[in-house]
């Protein structure tokens, strides 16, 4: 391999060798130096090789983001669905407004709101055969849907209502009492201020117009909005938050069962077949290496039988494959982290974050073996025999 340019930089290195010989040893700057000729001399051979890192390294990491962004992706449809809420109910009985909103400030809670729904609650005015569901929840609800505070005129429509009558924000409606109705109507014009997916909530709300009223009285449920990884404890807590008694028992269910997933999100990430790839694609390419020193014999004899003492030879070998393994790694995770961001409509963040993660172990697996094979020196004689 390019053996004009290597007998030009070994006659080079002998004669400063033996210039030296005597007055200085042979320095770890000549090692270093040598090494990284080598490399940048090595034309297609140093080029090919760097290339088939990096695929490796892509290929793996790659593997492994499109996996994460599987479960990730399925996690966060299960949320918006409502997998993170929890409805808690008394057995033939109310549940008390003002309790529900106190468990706002229970840790692990996001928001908590009450909420009853009247099933023909009203007749919208001007349309005599619409017989309206009419819900009513406290404030904690507009932090589930992230919504401004919408007026004492307003009000928030679900999406097969406002597909129904065409109706966006800014409306204008009216309610007359019908034959259903449990509580006193606004008797004045009311306005559309937000259109949201209220169906996560049950069957009633989704065909619902929402207002809402001060956290006092009675409520049917209160909807709980919690952090996934406190799920159980929640479960446990609440009973005892809103007063469990033998006669009137609390129930705490899920609206979305977190079955209707697929599995636990974190169980599955923790136990993905691909959460090794890193060092899969460190010891492939460490035994690749191993090959290419085996293959590179011959040199590592030429070396020795110049002079090069056995240490200085050993960092020649780690110099030439901690360039080749260090810019192939880098170029690998660079491509996979591009091609997860490009492909698969990763989060950024969380691409390059698991993405480093994995260059780094690859990598690190990979110098190691480069350093155990760069310690064996071939036998000077043999090898020079085999290069002839």
């Amino acid at each position: 391999m390019i053996a004009g340019s290597l007998s030009r930089r070994h006659t080079q290195a002998s004669r400063r060798h033996k210039k030296a010989r005597g007055t200085t040893r042979w320095r770890a700057a000549s090692s270093l130096r040598e090494g990284y000729l080598n490399v940048v001399a090595g034309g297609p051979f140093f080029c090919a090789l760097l290339a088939i890192v990096a695929a490796v390294t892509a290929t793996l990491i790659t593997a492994d983001l499109a996996t994460v962004h599987r479960i990730v992706a399925r996690e966060s449809a299960f949320l918006r669905a409502g997998g993170d809420l929890l409805v808690v109910q008394r057995a033939n009985d109310h549940i008390d407004a003002r309790v529900c909103a106190r468990v706002n400030a229970v840790a692990g809670v996001r928001t908590a709101f009450a909420l009853s729904a009247d099933v023909d609650g009203a007749v919208l005015a001007g349309r005599p055969d619409s017989h309206q569901t009419l819900a009513y929840a406290t404030e904690g609800i507009l932090r589930l849907y992230g919504l401004p505070y919408p007026g004492a005129d307003g009000v928030i429509i679900s999406k097969s209502i406002a597909e129904r009558w065409q109706w966006r924000p800014g409306a204008v409606l009216a309610f007359t009492p019908s034959s259903g109705t449990a509580r006193p109507l606004p008797t004045r014009p009311l306005r559309v201020a937000a259109i949201a997916d209220l169906a996560k909530l049950g069957d009633a709300e989704s065909t619902a117009i929402l207002l809402l009223q001060p956290a006092r009285g009675n409520a049917d449920f209160c909807f709980v909005q919690i952090r996934p990884q406190d799920r159980e404890i929640l479960r446990s807590v609440l009973p005892a938050v809103f007063g469990d008694r033998a006669e009137a028992r609390i129930q705490v269910s899920d609206v979305l069962p977190p079955a209707g997933q697929g599995g636990d999100p974190a169980s599955e990430f923790r136990n993905r077949l691909t959460s090794d790839v890193s060092l899969m694609a460190g010891a492939l390419i460490g035994l690749l290496w191993g090959v290419v020193t085996w293959m590179r014999r011959g040199r590592s004899a030429l070396y020795a039988s110049l002079g090069v003492p056995y240490a200085g030879g050993v960092l020649i070998r780690w110099t030439e494959g901690a360039l080749v393994i260090g810019l192939g790694v880098l170029w690998g995770t660079t491509l996979a982290i591009a091609v997860a961001t490009a492909v698969t409509d990763a989060a950024a963040s969380q691409a390059i974050d698991l993405g480093v993660r994995h260059g780094l172990v690859a990598m690190t697996v990979a110098l190691a073996m480069v350093a155990l094979t760069g310690l064996w020196q071939p036998a000077t004689l043999a090898a020079l025999k085999e290069r002839q």
